[in-house]
């Protein structure tokens, strides 16, 4: 469930903000929750990396088409002022991207960045799917702000993300929302 709370930042627009509880870094349910959400894993899916290094790179199955990074904020990272530049202004009409306004959602948010980014021929979504029919009405030029304002009023996603939170899958307990 998500969980509204008030807000002080400009970007919640004097709406209610809401709290998901995060996403398990954990390729196999992640595989599993973007399955949900419409794309297909037949050619390509999420696999752990253990190590940047090489004996450890030379593991991930060829070719990658994304890599999504699990690492916690620093107190200069949440202090730094916010800045809203997506890209270099040659690579704007070329870059999808929403601003993340849902406490927690990190996990989906960057899912959505890397599904939504690559290249045409793997964007395998099933017609019909929850992320065709989001990335339909939320194309690139769509602002960050407007795309978020979408993905909060969207039931739909917030239960498939609830579910993935909640699978026996999960290594870990849930956590705690307020985290």
């Amino acid at each position: 469930p998500t969980i509204p709370i008030m807000s002080n930042d400009d970007d919640a627009t004097k709406s209610k903000k809401q709290r998901w509880f995060p996403l398990e870094s954990n390729p196999s349910l992640i595989n599993k929750y973007i399955q949900k959400l419409g794309f297909d894993t037949s050619l390509y899916e999420f696999v752990d990396v253990f190590s940047t290094e090489d004996w450890a790179i030379d593991m991930i199955p060829q070719p990658v088409a994304a890599v999504l990074m699990l690492y916690p904020l620093t107190e200069t990272q949440l202090k730094a002022p916010r800045d809203d530049t997506i890209a270099a202004k040659e690579m704007e009409d070329k870059i999808w991207f929403i601003k993340q306004r849902i406490g927690n959602a990190c996990g989906t948010i960057g899912l959505l960045h890397a599904l939504l980014n690559a290249p045409e021929p793997l964007r395998m979504f099933q017609d019909e799917s929850w992320i065709k029919n989001f990335a339909d009405d939320c194309p690139i030029p769509l602002s960050p702000t407007a795309k978020a304002e979408k993905l909060e009023g969207d039931a739909k996603i917030a239960t498939l993300h609830d579910a993935a939170t909640s699978s026996s899958e999960n290594a870990t307990s849930r956590g705690n929302i307020e985290d």
